[in-house]
């Protein structure tokens, strides 16, 4: 089995985007929670759901790329105390990752 790295390009970019760019619009305690909660997971969750449709598969890659970004965000941009959004994040795109497959599969039929 060979790893296409190409395929990935424009989700680590997406990834930047959800975990860098949107930080940056974290104000205050109200705006963080709305980006961390609820920003953040929905972007998460439409990606995973595009990549595993695209690809038909759940890819184990695809979930340690985002758990990187999503770690180095909460270090750079929050603090210990968020940890739990990681595994938040990895659940969501876990969820995602089904739906899509789950899409596939039903288109192929």
């Amino acid at each position: 089995m060979k790893i296409e790295l190409k395929q990935y390009i424009p989700y680590l970019l997406s990834f930047i985007f959800i975990f860098v760019g949107l930080p940056l619009f974290m104000g205050d305690t109200g705006s963080a929670m709305i980006v961390a909660l609820m920003i953040m997971p929905a972007c998460l969750l439409s990606t995973s759901i595009i990549f595993s449709y695209t690809y038909e598969k759940i890819d184990l890659i695809y979930l340690v790329l985002l758990e990187c970004f999503a770690l180095i965000s909460i270090f750079i941009f929050m603090n210990s105390s968020a940890l739990i959004y990681a595994i938040v994040y990895l659940i969501v795109a876990l969820i995602g990752n089904g739906i899509g497959y789950l899409l596939s599969k039903r288109k192929e039929k």
